[in-house]
């Protein structure tokens, strides 16, 4: 996981759990994601987690780039990419153009 974040060259803590949120989806095959599970994708990329995960995910959620996953997994709320998080982590965490 650090090799792929330093791939991505994140410059904000919130682009660094959107791309940990990809990690967990694409590498780990995980179909959502929570709180704790970000703070352990940071845990496990030797990276300070946020002191409050949450708020990460709500301030991507606001962007767009991840949503509410259909299936909440017990306790905490699962989150999932939206296909704009996914494309703005593969267009090298720049906005795409709208057409």
């Amino acid at each position: 996981m650090r090799e792929f974040i330093n791939s991505k060259s994140p410059k904000t803590v919130i682009d660094t759990a959107l791309v940990v949120g990809y990690y967990l989806e694409e590498y780990l095959k995980k179909p959502s994601f929570t709180s704790d599970d970000l703070s352990k994708g940071f845990i496990n990329a030797k990276e300070k987690p946020p002191t409050n995960p949450s708020d990460m995910l709500a301030k991507n959620a606001k962007r767009g780039f991840i949503m509410e996953a259909p299936e909440q997994k017990d306790g905490p709320k699962a989150w999932m990419l939206t296909n704009t998080g996914i494309k703005y982590i593969e267009n090298g965490l720049s906005e795409l153009p709208s057409s």
